[in-house]
């Protein structure tokens, strides 16, 4: 077995890996609703759209 701080520390690389993947699929459906995020995205033409 390996020992227990390597085991904890792949633990923490693999929940934060998890916790990435998800948080940046759910990210964009609210994200995409504000204006705020168009801009950022230099496409000033959808803030123009949704106004």
């Amino acid at each position: 077995m390996m020992d227990p701080v390597e085991t904890a520390l792949i633990v923490l690389l693999v929940l934060a890996g998890v916790v990435t993947i998800v948080y940046a699929g759910l990210r964009p459906v609210p994200s995409s609703k504000p204006a705020v995020a168009d801009p950022a995205e230099g496409q000033p033409a959808d803030p123009g759209k949704a106004l």
